[in-house]
């Protein structure tokens, strides 16, 4: 879907829709105003890389996207020398992703950012029973309420919700998890049933990660750990209400 298209893409059955390209790489799914876009992959692969950055984006740009992960199907994003971004509702769109049990997203390279509602965008992901893995020889991040690349200035209003599921977060330099950053922005996070978020992931280079909850001027900042057996580890730094 692109100015004001509507379009549907499934990969399937051991599939694969790879974007690749040496200076850059990008697909969108619901761009532009008035457009609406949906990809759903299942049991197959849908693999975005380049040497410089590498973005796949639902609901950009004034656009609604959706996004199913299902039976085992994974999202890979790759940047070898710049940033791997998946935006979820960005730069004004609307967005939905949702991860179901046995997928994976697979962020990896140099750096790589997930955003989830930001640039004043809404945006809204649901992990249940996925796994989300970050692999990256500089930073690596999620923003909600926020854009990945840049959290603190490009608020939005986003939701994340993680059940069953892991996150873990492999970065040299170290990760960050930002709820609810920049003026006017709005961010919950849900991890329950179990899940475990690992923000150092067992990496040698013994960086360890950032949360914030509530910067930079947001408007509402949520974040809610429950359940027997749900974990946050790797943070040694930890900010609730920060300027």
């Amino acid at each position: 879907g692109i100015q004001g298209g509507i379009g549907t893409v499934g990969v399937l059955d051991g599939s694969l829709l790879k974007i690749s390209g040496s200076l850059g790489a990008f697909m969108a799914v619901g761009i532009d105003a008035g457009s609406l876009g949906s990809l759903n992959v299942e049991d197959s692969t849908v693999w975005v890389e380049s040497e410089g950055g590498a973005s796949l984006g639902i609901g950009v740009n004034g656009g609604i996207g959706t996004l199913n992960v299902m039976e085992g199907g994974v999202v890979h994003v790759q940047s070898t020398s710049a940033a791997g971004n998946l935006q979820i509702g960005d730069g004004g769109g609307t967005g939905f992703a949702i991860f179901d049990v046995d997928s994976k997203l697979e962020m990896a390279g140099a750096r790589g950012y997930v955003g989830i509602g930001g640039m004043g965008g809404t945006g809204q992901a649901i992990l249940d029973g996925a796994a989300w893995t970050f692999v990256h020889s500089e930073d690596s991040g999620i923003a909600v309420g926020s854009n990945g690349s840049n959290a603190k200035y490009s608020s939005g209003n986003g939701k994340l919700y993680v059940s069953r599921s892991t996150i873990d977060m492999k970065a040299d330099g170290g990760s960050n998890l930002v709820v609810g950053a920049g003026t006017g922005s709005n961010g919950y996070l849900q991890v329950s049933a179990g899940s475990i978020v690992d923000m150092n992931g067992d990496d040698d280079s013994g960086a360890g990660g950032i949360l914030a909850v509530g910067s930079a001027g947001a408007t509402s900042a949520t974040a809610i750990f429950e359940g027997n057996g749900t974990r946050l580890t790797g943070v040694d730094y930890a900010t609730i209400g920060y300027v």
